[in-house]
């Protein structure tokens, strides 16, 4: 079956590898030239996953139009902040019916909209959409570690399609039916692993650290219903389960961002040093204004976002933590 897959990052490079273990005709679409170029001639990309070796079948190509209209199954891994330009400059190529995938994970900040919800906005509802959302680390699924995600989609069909097409001998898309209940989860234990990390980099204990998770767990579910999605999914494989691995992780971006945050730093020169904001960053933000949308009083998040900005310090906060216990 031939497969296009969007994003010529870590997580675009693995589920191209996994696709392609599992017998389908990948192409792979990159923003550089140079980086689709690397991947056709040594198999490796050494920019997003330096030492590793991707499978030799990955086709890759930097035109946008060759990808979009190679296959009708379009999984796509962009960062949420660079989502929206990609899908406009897809969108004049997209078919109608076509089936895309997200695996990005995030809220746009202007338009507090899930990646779905992006899709929908930019190519007008003419096209099906998914998401496949768990704990999954790139770098272990191209080492073919045994992992396990959610695939949920507004179409039941196209979910089990989806399933049967990723499942494999060390990978499983278990079908939830709760798509805007994968992606909240997804986006928000982002902010809850920013704020382990900060508690690590101020040097802070495990029982400090425990009660931060309960507290945003709490949180997070509190939004999340009020959203629209189901409380036992933010407890799932999505949502908890990707919050176990990404505040115990060694590839955890946003761990190691709060972690230099609860040092002290600042984040301007983090972002500087690192060449990347992580998700959590941007998640954080959208839950400061979500939560004045749906006048919800979350004062674990509110706390992490005044770190994030500058107006207060891990010191600060932490005699707050009491007042967030339920």
């Amino acid at each position: 079956m031939k497969i296009t897959v969007i994003g010529e990052g870590a997580w675009g490079s693995a589920i191209s590898t996994l696709l392609t273990n599992n017998g389908h005709d990948v192409l792979l679409w990159c923003y550089h030239e140079n980086i689709a170029n690397e991947i056709n001639s040594i198999h490796q990309n050494r920019r997003y996953m330096s030492g590793l070796k991707l499978s030799e079948k990955i086709k890759a190509t930097s035109s946008i139009k060759d990808a979009i209209e190679y296959s009708d199954y379009i999984f796509e891994a962009i960062p949420v902040e660079y989502l929206r330009s990609v899908l406009n400059s897809a969108k004049e190529f997209v078919k109608q019916d076509q089936k895309w995938i997200s695996l990005s994970k995030g809220i746009e900040a202007d338009t507090l909209l899930l990646p779905t919800q992006i899709f929908e906005d930019v190519f007008e509802n003419r096209t099906i959409n998914s998401a496949v959302l768990g704990p999954s680390f790139a770098q272990e699924l191209v080492r073919k570690e045994l992992t396990a995600v959610n695939v949920s989609s507004k179409d039941l069909d196209t979910a089990k399609k989806i399933s049967e097409i990723l499942n494999s001998d060390y990978f499983r898309a278990c079908i939830s039916e709760d798509l805007i209940g994968i992606e909240i989860a997804a986006a928000l234990k982002n902010v809850i692993t920013l704020g382990i990390g900060i508690l690590e980099g101020a040097n802070k204990g495990d029982n400090t650290r425990a009660m931060l998770v309960t507290i945003g767990m709490h949180e997070i579910a509190k939004l999340a219903t009020k959203m629209g999605a189901k409380s036992e999914t933010i407890y799932g494989l999505s949502g908890l389960g990707d919050l176990i691995l990404t505040a115990t992780g060694k590839y955890s971006k946003n761990l190691e961002v709060g972690r230099r945050l609860g040092s002290g730093q600042k984040l301007e020169k983090i972002i500087q040093d690192t060449g990347y904001i992580p998700e959590s960053i941007n998640s954080v933000k959208a839950i400061f204004k979500l939560s004045k949308k749906y006048d919800l009083s979350l004062p674990l998040c509110q706390n992490i976002f005044n770190i994030v900005n500058g107006s207060r310090t891990i010191q600060d906060i932490l005699p707050l933590l009491f007042n967030c216990l339920v």
